[in-house]
C-alpha cells in the first residue's frame, strides 16, 4: 500500500503508469481508470519473492531467471544441446593453441594476450573486462 504525507510524496511514489492511470481517471478520459486505478499493489520484499519461486539460496542471476520465466521453460532451455546445461569439459592437454596461448600468456607477464590478423581478433585477460 502507497503511503505519503502529501500530494507532491505521492505522486512521486506511483510507478509511471499507475501516475498515468490517476492523471486520466482525474481528466476522464478513461471510462476504467477510476476503478484501475483504486486497485493497491503491494511491494514485496526481495526475501518473499524469493519464498515465493522457491528461489533461497540461489544467485541475483537465478532468481531474476525465475521472476522472468516460467519453471518449465527454464527446464527446456536447459535440457536444449544448445542452452546453458552442464558446462562442457575439453582435454586441450597437447593442444598446439592453448599451448601457444599459455606460453605467450607466462612470457609476457600481463594479464592480456591479444592475437589478430585482417578479419580475426582475439583477446583473451584476466581480471577486468577491457572495451
Amino acid at each position: 500500500m502507497l503511503m505519503a504525507d502529501s500530494d507532491s510524496d505521492a505522486e512521486r511514489s506511483l510507478a509511471p503508469s499507475a501516475k498515468r492511470l490517476k492523471d486520466a481517471r482525474e481528466e476522464g478520459h478513461v471510462p476504467r481508470a477510476r476503478e484501475l486505478a483504486a486497485v493497491e499493489f503491494q511491494q514485496l520484499s526481495e526475501a518473499q519473492i524469493r519464498r515465493d519461486l522457491g528461489a533461497e539460496g540461489v544467485s541475483e542471476d537465478e532468481l531474476l531467471l525465475r521472476y522472468l520465466l516460467r519453471k518449465d521453460d527454464i527446464e527446456r532451455m536447459r535440457a536444449s544441446p544448445t542452452g546453458s546445461g552442464p558446462v562442457k569439459e575439453y582435454d586441450t592437454e597437447g593442444d598446439a593453441m592453448v599451448s601457444l596461448i599459455s606460453e605467450l600468456s607466462r612470457l609476457a607477464g600481463g594479464n592480456t594476450v591479444r592475437i589478430s590478423k585482417p578479419g580475426f581478433s582475439l583477446t583473451l585477460g584476466k581480471g577486468a573486462l577491457q572495451a
